[in-house]
């Protein structure tokens, strides 16, 4: 689908490798979004694509990822909403997990999920502590390791409305890459959106150097 991706797990001696931020982002009783685009390579296993926080401790630790049902996650540690639909294939797709303070939404390549009828969910209870490493790739305790390719992670101190999420859609990243990721990103209108008939026509000048 033409994505380079900036981060792969692979297994390397026998272990996984994960990224750890030196520092600690403050999501602790405020609204917030988490978005990512990722590529899993193998199912039937929980792993987490990213996490921050003390495990063990109810509503300390947050966890985005699948489970072994392969179902998507938004867990605060015993205070989990998991997706009733399982994702099994192997494909790119982009992620967002928005929380604004009581209520849970989620997005897959730019779909709102549904949670038994209800989009989005009410949600009882807040990361009240989430201090510690931020992960990529890991559980908190470096557990429940991803393996896949993982790009563009991006977490907000805010709750993204839907159009924010679905006008900001990384549309395409190009067939090559060096240095700085090099992608088209486009916002469309809510109303442009709505028409199926409606088509992007991206036209683009000048190859600073660069081989096709």
């Amino acid at each position: 689908d033409g994505r380079q991706p900036q981060m792969c797990i692979r297994d390397r001696n026998g272990s996984r490798q994960y990224a750890a931020a030196a520092g600690t982002i403050n999501l602790a009783n405020q609204s917030f979004t988490v978005a990512v685009w990722a590529q899993r390579t193998r199912t039937a296993t929980q792993e987490f694509l990213l996490s921050q926080g003390t495990s063990g401790s109810a509503n300390q630790t947050l966890q985005v990822g699948f489970r072994s049902n392969d179902n998507f996650t938004c867990a605060f540690w015993a205070n989990d909403l998991d997706t009733t639909t399982a994702t099994t294939d192997t494909n790119w797709h982009h992620y967002v997990f928005v929380y604004d303070g009581s209520r849970i939404r989620v997005f897959f390549d730019d779909v709102e999920q549904v949670f038994g009828e209800k989009c989005p969910v009410m949600h009882s209870g807040s990361l009240t502590s989430a201090g510690g490493s931020l992960f990529v790739g890991s559980g908190g305790d470096s557990s429940s390791q991803f393996s896949g390719c993982i790009d563009e992670v991006k977490i907000y101190d805010r709750a993204l409305t839907p159009d924010e999420i679905t006008t900001g859609f990384e549309l395409w990243h190009a067939d090559f890459h060096c240095r700085t990721a090099q992608y088209i990103y486009v916002k469309i209108p809510g109303e442009l959106r709505s028409d199926p008939a409606n088509r992007l026509l991206v036209t683009v000048t000048g190859d600073n150097n660069y081989t096709y």
